[in-house]
């Protein structure tokens, strides 16, 4: 995978060619490695409700077969069968009624489950989500860096009144320039309006911020100094610079800073949502100077995850932060009818509770800073690995690769866990219910009730390696 300077790159990767210069900006306990380390070992700790289920049919079988052993003896002597074949017969009871293949029926699968989803990039930090899954009627789904790449660029920009069309960034990324716009305004922006807009990003972590920052740099922007800097989440930024009051950000940020907002800035984000981008306006001492267009694209894999889901029989629901238009132009390429746009970070939360009152089984697929609460408050979190630390800490299984085409697996996977587990106890409890019965009417000895068992506990533990199986999940 490319990687440019100031990205992140995982300890133990292969540099193919070339030289790179790399910082260690985490010790060993905060590394990749150990993080994952960790989310297994949370998994195999957990319990799935089904295991506890087991666990205290286990806790009364036990005596209960004990019981019925000390009852046969007790009968075949009172009946003068003799102690000897009377002790046979409870002996018997005994060996077959082993509880083996039962206590091995659930946490053997699970155990396969886990390991088989670290092989295929899936971590699985919490056992129970795989029972969960089969409940799940709907999928929430974060639009940036979820849906999209996240990876925004600078494509336009308009200095009012002037509309200037020059930066049309290409997929790859690289710029060039497709129409001319008159070199006066061009040179306004570059010179007086982006070094300003660079100084407020600059404190900012948002994926628009950092475009602009990037934009800056290519440009080679002189830099400035802010201060009194105010970050509106989920709005945008404030900040004074040069004693001008200068702001970045949605239209509502715009609204709440800007005394009478002409119908050409409007006009032009309108045009720019339309075409799928993101609009954000910018401006100082309540006046709207300009605004800049982001461009992002849809991660491959978005519309057949979607369409997978739904022959699943679940329902999806895009959430975005950004404006209507854009949400919506996203939402159609995707296949998704029903979506939210303008939302605030606690929005999110608000819609997985409504939706969950509403008796739906919810799922919420997330990477940002923003999606954590969501993630924590759905009946089901799946965070990207390629977002943050707190989304992938709040969600009990990480798709580590951050592909779209790897939440279809855990789907598979945890029907698959699921099969492999009620198998495994109909098995268990059909040996033991005719083990039982052939041991009491004295059919068996202990040595065939040995084997029966043997063979009982070896049939659950080939059936869960199913589940290990590479390209059978």
């Amino acid at each position: 995978m490319p990687k440019r300077p100031g990205d992140h790159v995982v300890s133990g990767s292969l540099n193919a060619g070339g030289v790179i210069h790399a910082r260690a900006v985490r010790t060993s306990g905060d590394s990749t490695l150990a993080q994952i380390i960790r989310l297994v070992e949370r998994a195999m700790s957990s319990r799935a409700p089904i295991e506890r289920t087991v666990d205290r049919v286990s806790r009364i079988f036990v005596p209960a077969v004990i019981l019925l052993a000390l009852c046969d003896f007790a009968a075949l002597v009172l009946l003068h069968a003799g102690v000897g074949p009377a002790l046979m017969r409870a002996t018997t009871i005994l060996v077959i009624a082993c509880p083996c293949a039962l206590g091995l029926a659930t946490p053997l699968a699970i155990t396969a489950a886990v390991g088989s989803a670290s092989r295929a990039g899936l971590l699985i930090a919490d056992s129970r989500a795989l029972e969960t899954m089969g409940a799940i009627d709907t999928m929430v789904l974060d639009k940036t860096g979820t849906v999209t790449e996240g990876d925004f660029r600078l494509v336009e920009f308009a200095v009012l009144p002037v509309r200037c069309e020059s930066y049309a960034y290409a997929a790859a990324g690289a710029g060039e320039t497709t129409a001319r716009e008159p070199e006066q305004e061009r040179d306004v922006f570059l010179e007086e309006h982006l070094p300003m807009l660079t100084a407020l990003e600059a404190y900012s972590e948002h994926l628009l911020g950092r475009a602009v920052v990037r934009f800056a740099q290519e440009h080679r922007a002189s830099a400035l100094k802010a201060s009194d800097v105010e970050i509106r989440k989920g709005e945008g930024i404030c900040g004074t610079i040069g004693g001008r009051r200068v702001f970045i950000g949605t239209r509502q940020l715009m609204t709440a800073e800007v005394r009478a907002p002409g119908p050409g800035a409007l006009q032009h984000a309108q045009e720019w949502q339309q075409m799928g981008r993101t609009a954000v306006f910018y401006g100082w001492d309540g006046d709207v100077h300009g605004l800049l267009a982001f461009g992002d694209r849809i991660k491959s894999g978005a519309a057949e995850m979607v369409q997978r889901l739904r022959l699943r029989g679940i329902a999806i629901k895009l959430v975005s932060g950004d404006a209507w238009p854009t949400t919506e132009s996203v939402a159609r390429q995707i296949g998704v009818d029903d979506f939210t746009a303008e939302t605030r970070p606690g929005a999110k939360v608000r819609t997985v509770e409504e939706l969950q009152r509403s008796g739906k089984k919810v799922a919420m697929l997330g990477d940002g800073v923003n999606d954590a609460p969501a993630l924590a408050q759905a009946d089901l979190g799946i965070a990207l690995g390629t977002g943050a630390d707190i989304a992938m800490n709040a969600a009990p299984i990480v798709l580590v690769s951050g592909s779209l085409a790897k939440v279809e697996e855990v789907f598979r996977l945890a029907a698959k866990t699921t099969q492999v587990v009620r198998q495994n106890l109909f098995w268990a409890f059909f040996y033991n219910a005719v083990g039982i019965t052939l041991a009491v009417s004295g059919v068996l000895t202990p040595i065939f009730a040995a084997g029966a068992m043997l063979f009982s506990s070896t049939s659950v533990i080939v059936n869960s390696m199913r589940v290990f199986r590479p390209g059978k999940t």
